[in-house]
């Protein structure tokens, strides 16, 4: 786990995943054929990643799928999740979703994370260029 807290996230199918990711965004350069940030990324990444290249040069076109995720938690340690990603495509928005097993190890761990951070005077929450405060 690295020290800086960061959370790693390992599917039960990477190829798939990766199939996956490459088969979305095609779709989305479908959708936007003349973004110049998207176009620009694919270059970028064809040009860097050879195994991007190569499932790009397939010409899958889909999207995500259910899997079942090892996420490597700083405080929990590892957990087994299932996710699903819902899709609104009219706005283009993904919810995705991660859950446990009832009963499970997972579940238990997951309910005493919530808790805790429920009960936290303030998160801070990463992916928004700053700190949020809930109360």
């Amino acid at each position: 786990m690295p020290a800086d807290g960061t959370v790693l996230v390992e599917s039960s199918d990477a190829a798939g995943t990766d199939r996956t990711f490459v088969a979305d965004l095609r779709r989305a350069l479908a959708r936007y054929p003349g973004d110049p940030e998207l176009l620009a990324l694919v270059a970028e990444t064809q040009a860097g990643n050879s195994r991007f290249a190569a499932l790009w040069d397939q010409g899958l076109v889909g999207r995500h799928r259910e899997d079942r995720k090892t996420i490597h938690h700083p405080e929990a340690g590892p957990l087994t999740l299932d996710c699903d990603v819902l899709l609104d495509e009219e706005h283009d928005q993904r919810i995705v979703l991660y859950t446990a097993e009832p009963g499970s190890r997972e579940e238990e761990l997951l309910r005493g994370l919530t808790d805790r951070a429920a009960r936290a005077p303030e998160t801070a929450v990463r992916g928004t260029g700053g700190t949020s405060r809930h109360e």
